[in-house]
């Protein structure tokens, strides 16, 4: 359940890929893609981290995943940079990345690979 007062962007699939898929044949692999998102994105809500973006579920209609309800932000990295909002100190940019990497690496993960996915 997404909290009322928490600000949430709707992620649908990537068709923008559907393009290239299309050119190999391979259209059908694009709603496989994006369940396999899901997933990931249900095992990563189970062992969550501050760092990794909360994820609430999924939209649903007429019974197909439309999209990936996840926490919002008011910029994405590029727009922040892009457009001279704010600036990045290197190196607590690179520890807040480094640390759900190891989070995702830790033995809450690796321990049981098969009940995590």
């Amino acid at each position: 359940m997404v909290p009322t007062t928490v600000e949430v962007y709707v992620k649908r699939p990537a068709l923008g890929l559907y393009e290239t898929l299309n050119n190999h044949n391979q259209q059908h692999q694009l709603p496989k893609m994006f369940l396999a998102e899901v997933q990931v994105m249900e095992a990563l809500s189970r062992h969550q981290h501050p760092n990794i973006i909360r994820y609430y579920g999924c939209r649903v209609v007429r019974s197909r995943i439309t999209g990936l309800i996840v926490e919002g932000h008011a910029y994405t990295l590029c727009t922040y940079l892009n457009e001279g909002i704010g600036k990045i100190d290197e190196s607590l940019f690179m520890n807040a990345l480094e640390s759900p990497i190891h989070h995702l690496h830790g033995p809450a993960m690796t321990l049981h690979p098969r009940t995590f996915w």
